[in-house]
């Protein structure tokens, strides 16, 4: 589970090579499957499973009403009478309270079949498996054996496996349904396991009319079959409802299965194979396979006892997901919902960090092929996929040498090789200008109230969609800024812009409140010294007085950025160590910063640091909470930028006419001048929203306010034309 990566390339080699046979064929008629493993395994897979490589689980159930320890909560409880869970029942719940007391508690109440499904799109899912019946018994579908313990007579009174089957269709996903054999605590299975499973009167009664029932109501494209291990298949009538479900059933052409079907079966028979929970293969199997993997490292189900550290980060699911596809599987990869039906933001994030990586590099996942070479460990590890006569070389970790260097294509004249460097760009970024508040707050003269107005409503006009007005600080410390309230109050508010003000304690962030403020940043730094210098306290202390901020934020529902200063140089300490910027960054992701801005506060940066910088935080923080904040004293800030995007950054911070500067590096010249980012990203076909003419009208006018030249290059060549 803990694989270790640290961000994702992909080059592309085109080389002459010859495929490898498939596992999957084109489907074709095929004689009538009898009741028998022989025959039934000779069945080919449908070839969509194959190509869709990657999926998304949902864990559903009663089970996420007392949502701690796991969804086997009722078993361990109950089954095992495990302390802790009789502990936690009797601190919890009145004497006497049962399992099926949770029932009318597991409300859906929110639950949004369509913004689930829009989730699962954006994470780049091509099939979805939902937990229609857990080995609790609950079915989340008016089962009609299931009376007075299912989804539409209790607790959501909805059907919920249709609901989201006709959302994920709807989007063109396939969708699977995951139904559990047995059932722990159902007395008919209570009376075939006294009877040493001779008799099956659970099979008859239950199991079996409900798997009829799933096929016929809602025509499911995968059946995910657990809950068979006590039994064998025989027991089970497996091979009569697969040889049905083969040769007669609405979904016979398409349906595909695992291999849970009986004791016996488990990576042994069936459509592909699971093996077993996390089943990772070391080597390529001959046989089409499928991994699934939890984001709760420790639970299926939604836990409320859930930790930041329990959670997969975004480099160990993409890790996982390129091994096991090189390796030939599909990767499964389950979230667990909340009783009302919500899915979780880490949940989400993880969901699209994995849609972000996979809008770039689904090529080499997306219908590949194992190549003849699956790993190769030289420089950094490689992995590879193939389709048709292009190999993808994959690789999770940057070579320390910079230098990436692949033995096992064998190249030729012909050959041709291109990167995906091109291409991972994001399609659109999001610019926070940030001129009105770090551009005017080292400005010696003070800058009239209603020229910081006029210039933020002049940043609006121009389609800016963050503009970052003032700072709530100590007028003593930073006079420009002492006019924050009336600035704020003072600009028109545009619709679909956000206006956040810098707070930088708790004293700040009531006052920036107070004046109306919607949202707001904390800021902290990587080096010791320099926030000891900026804020006279320790790094410990300064992340102190930002979780004060935070919980107060979370208690008025005002959403929290946060800015760390000197990621790649410090004034007074030098060099700054990667490791040290994703600790602080973790720190401030963790305290509930929903984004946090990297900035190279003294412009000493150069990509190379850049790039080392970013993967370190990035095995740390999704690169979907990550933003770039870069100063141009070395007029290194676009190409440090550039740097970030390839990464996946999608967030930049920059300032008008290049306004700003570091008290601390003299010479520094101010900020990436929003001016050039906007044509740079115009050049490469990134969308920004933002109109350049009326973004140099801005940077005109404030120049002209400050009697000074603007340090923007492209201002400064349309002044020529």
């Amino acid at each position: 589970m803990k694989s270790r990566a640290v961000g994702a390339g992909l080059v592309l080699l085109l080389l002459p090579v010859l495929l490898r046979a498939a596992y999957v064929r084109g489907f074709r008629p095929q004689p009538r499957y009898t009741p028998d493993w022989q025959s039934l395994d000779s069945r080919p897979l449908p070839e969509w499973f194959d190509k869709a490589k990657f999926g998304v689980f949902v864990h559903w159930g009663v089970f996420s009403v007392p949502a701690w320890g796991s969804e086997w909560f009722w078993w361990h409880w109950k089954g095992e009478g495990l302390p802790q869970y009789e502990q936690f029942m009797s601190d919890n719940y009145p004497p006497g309270f049962s399992y099926a007391d949770f029932g009318p508690q597991f409300t859906a109440r929110f639950f949004n079949p369509d913004s689930w499904a829009d989730l699962f799109q954006a994470a780049g899912a091509k099939y979805v498996v939902l937990t229609t019946k857990h080995h609790e018994g609950f079915t989340n579908w008016p089962s009609p054996v299931s009376w007075n313990w299912n989804s539409k007579d209790v607790g959501p009174h909805r059907d919920l496996v249709g609901e989201l089957g006709k959302a994920v269709q709807k989007r063109n996903m396939r969708y699977g349904l995951y139904h559990s054999l047995l059932e722990w605590f159902h007395p008919l299975y209570l009376l075939d396991k006294k009877n040493g499973f001779k008799t099956q009167h659970f099979v008859h009664a239950k199991t079996m009319p409900e798997l009829y029932d799933l096929v016929y109501r809602y025509e499911p494209d995968l059946i995910w079959s657990d809950g068979e291990w006590e039994c064998p298949d025989t027991y089970w009538n497996s091979t009569e409802f697969l040889s049905w479900l083969y040769n007669d059933s609405p979904v016979k052409d398409k349906v595909v299965v695992n291999d849970r079907w009986g004791q016996n079966c488990s990576c042994h028979h069936g459509g592909y194979y699971n093996c077993q929970d996390k089943f990772k293969p070391e080597s390529l199997p001959d046989h089409k396979w499928e991994m699934c993997s939890s984001i709760d490292k420790f639970s299926w189900g939604y836990r409320r006892n859930m930790v930041l550290s329990d959670v997969a980060t975004e480099c160990e699911i993409i890790s996982e997901l390129v091994q096991t596809v090189s390796l030939g599987g599909n990767y499964l990869l389950n979230i667990g919902p909340t009783k009302d039906g919500l899915i979780v933001p880490i949940f989400q994030e993880r969901l699209l960090a994995v849609g972000k990586w996979l809008s770039i590099n689904g090529e080499a996942i997306y219908s590949s092929k194992p190549w003849r070479k699956q790993l190769e460990k030289n420089t950094t590890s490689v992995w590879y996929t193939s389709r048709e006569t292009t190999v993808y070389a994959i690789f999770l970790q940057w070579p320390e040498n910079g230098v990436l260097s692949l033995v096992s294509p064998i190249t030729t004249s012909t050959t041709q090789v291109s990167t995906s460097s091109a291409d991972t760009f994001p399609k659109q970024v999001k610019i926070v200008e940030v001129g009105a508040r770090d551009g005017l707050q080292n400005e010696k003269n003070i800058v009239p109230t209603p020229t910081k107005i006029k210039l933020i409503d002049m940043l609006s006009e121009a389609g800016l969609p963050v503009i970052e007005a003032t700072s709530f600080v100590s007028p003593k410390w930073v006079p420009q800024m002492a006019d924050n309230a009336e600035v704020l109050k003072g600009i028109q508010k545009f619709p679909g812009i956000n206006y956040p003000v810098l707070t930088p304690n708790i004293k700040g962030f009531q006052a920036a409140v107070a004046a109306g403020a919607k949202e707001v940043s904390i800021f902290g730094a990587a080096s010791e010294q320099f926030t000891k210098k900026n804020t006279n306290c320790s790094i410990d202390e300064s992340l102190q007085r930002s979780d004060e901020i935070l919980r107060a934020a979370r208690a008025a529902g005002i959403p929290v950025r946060g800015y760390v200063s000197c990621v790649l140089g410090c004034p007074y300490e030098g060099k700054i160590s990667p490791a040290k910027v994703a600790e602080i960054t973790k720190k401030m992701y963790s305290m509930g910063c929903y984004e946090i801005s990297l900035g190279d506060t003294i412009g000493v940066g150069t990509p190379g640091i850049m790039r080392d910088m970013l993967s370190a935080v990035m095995y740390e923080v999704p690169v979907a909470a990550l933003a770039v904040h870069c100063h141009d004293t070395y007029g290194q800030a676009l190409a440090n930028t550039l740097m970030a995007l390839q990464m996946g950054v999608s967030v930049v911070d920059a300032s008008v006419a290049g306004l700003g500067g570091c008290p601390y590096a003299q010479g520094a010249s101010g900020n990436l001048a929003t001016e050039d980012l906007v044509y740079m990203l115009s050049g490469l076909g990134i969308h920004t929203g933002v109109n350049l003419q009326k973004l140099l009208e801005a940077g005109a006018f404030i120049c002209q306010a400050l009697n000074r030249k603007t340090c923007s290059k492209v201002a400064q060549a349309a002044c020529k034309l």
